[in-house]
């Protein structure tokens, strides 16, 4: 996660547009997607795949959904080529 955190930091703070399209294509969309997910949540166990960098920032999905998110990474050893 650090990683993406630090592309995150590096990618979107050097123009008006990097915040405009940040604030659009991640903060709107992360907030939008959050009641959806609480609800399905609430009573499912569901997988969740977005691009990486919803993942990072201060309006991450991670940090909006809190709690009730947890982080799975596939094995690469497991991986069928």
């Amino acid at each position: 996660m650090a990683a993406f955190e630090e592309i995150y930091s590096h990618t979107l703070n050097k123009s008006e547009f990097d915040k405009a399209a940040e604030q659009v294509l991640l903060v709107e969309r992360n907030h939008n997607w959050v009641p959806q997910l609480n609800q399905l949540l609430a009573n499912n166990s569901v997988m969740v795949a977005v691009g990486s960098l919803h993942f990072a920032g201060p309006n991450s999905v991670k940090k909006l959904l809190k709690s009730k998110f947890s982080m799975y990474k596939q094995d690469p050893k497991n991986v069928i080529p």
